[in-house]
């Protein structure tokens, strides 16, 4: 369970992935191709851009390009450049204080975020990723 932004640019390198070392893709192919509202698509390619994942151009022939081979991007990398580095959930310090008939709503969240991460594993880089084609879900806060 990631974050939107997450799953987005998750979605969004997986089909550049699939369609590497093709033509520039535009944003509005991508967005319409994935199925993700366009300001999405954009803030995701911002955020590649910036941590040298994607490469982008203007132009009639311009559009966005994988920087890297798939199988050199890991997921991770994905995952930090949209949100950050991971942070320890904020309750399994203090997990014992928690009622014990009342499971707290960030730790339920943790859980599924640990689940997620643990499907993950199976395909660690872009490639793999993109050769599964593993659904990303998404909360929303």
């Amino acid at each position: 369970m990631f974050s939107r932004n997450a799953a987005y640019a998750i979605k969004v390198m997986g089909y550049l992935a699939r369609s590497f070392q093709q033509k520039p893709l535009k944003l509005d192919q991508l967005s319409t191709d994935t199925g993700i509202p366009r300001h999405s698509v954009v803030k995701v390619v911002q955020a590649m851009h910036k941590r040298r994942l994607l490469s982008t151009s203007r132009g009639l022939l311009g559009g966005v390009l994988l920087v890297r081979p798939p199988g050199g991007i890991m997921l991770n990398e994905i995952v930090c450049a949209v949100d950050g580095p991971p942070n320890e959930c904020p309750v399994s310090q203090g997990a014992d204080s928690c009622l014990p008939k009342v499971e707290c709503p960030i730790l339920r969240h943790w859980k599924k975020l640990a689940q997620q991460v643990r499907t993950l594993q199976l395909c660690r880089d872009l490639q793999s990723f993109a050769e599964q084609d593993v659904a990303i879900d998404y909360y929303s806060c």
